[in-house]
């Protein structure tokens, strides 16, 4: 704060204020001396009462000489920019002051109010607990066991190859990949009829099926027999799985 500032640089602050607004003085030497010891006095007076930096008041200063820095608002919110003149006085200096106040008060609020609108649109990613996950894991458990119940087949196949390869799958015998080859099928064709139009043309549509996920169907599946985990209780399917996720 310039109130506590040192004599030196308290004087050196009221000679950059006098260079900046750079009063127009007029009559003799001695009369315009006399004028610029004033002008000296007033900025010296105000300084040892002021409650910003140097640097802050001549930011304000830009700011004034920019028209961003306004006076208090009236009653229907409308706010006149400080204007300055070529001339120094204590009322004039306490407006630029006051004003930067507000000005650097309100622009506080508004970065803060953007900090708010931008946590509330992008809340940070709050990571599960290890109890939620495992609720979530015995969700999908319960989910496949059930589906493989009245399908006969599971869906998350990903999830429960990367948990059988956890148990130690290293190596496949060359028996079942030529088994899983001769059942692929690269392409599906399916003809479907545009029942709109009269003569009923058929559209063909095209499936591509992924060789690496099909693979992984068949291990699932080869698994799920060989383990016969079609007779588990629901109990014992989640068990089972909860214990390879848990295996090192």
């Amino acid at each position: 704060m310039l109130k506590w500032s040192s004599e030196k640089d308290v004087n050196e602050f009221c000679a950059e204020i006098c260079s900046r607004f750079n009063p127009k003085y007029v009559g003799n030497q001695q009369e315009k001396d006399a004028l610029a010891e004033l002008d000296f006095a007033t900025a010296y007076s105000f300084a040892k009462n002021c409650e910003l930096t140097a640097e802050e008041f001549f930011l304000a200063f830009n700011l004034a000489a920019e028209g961003r820095l306004k006076y208090e608002e009236d009653k229907d919110g409308n706010a006149e920019p400080i204007k300055l003149f070529r001339e120094i006085d204590a009322i004039k200096l306490n407006e630029v002051k006051s004003a930067y106040i507000r000005y650097k008060s309100l622009d506080k609020k508004y970065e803060n109010g953007k900090a708010e609108i931008k946590a509330f649109l992008e809340p940070p990613i709050v990571e599960p607990t290890p109890e939620e996950k495992k609720a979530a894991r015995n969700k999908f458990y319960t989910a496949e066991y059930r589906r493989l119940q009245l399908e006969g087949n599971v869906l998350g196949t990903i999830v429960f190859y990367d948990l059988i390869k956890k148990r130690g799958l290293k190596t496949v015998k060359v028996e079942f990949i030529e088994a899983v080859l001769s059942t692929f099928i690269p392409e599906k064709i399916e003809n479907i009829a545009r029942k709109e139009e009269p003569e009923k043309i058929r559209v063909p549509k095209i499936q591509k099926n992924d060789p690496l996920t099909y693979f992984k169907d068949c291990i699932v599946k080869a698994y799920i027999e060989k383990e016969e985990l079609k007779e588990f209780t629901e109990e014992a399917w989640i068990e089972h799985w909860e214990k390879l996720h848990n295996q090192e």
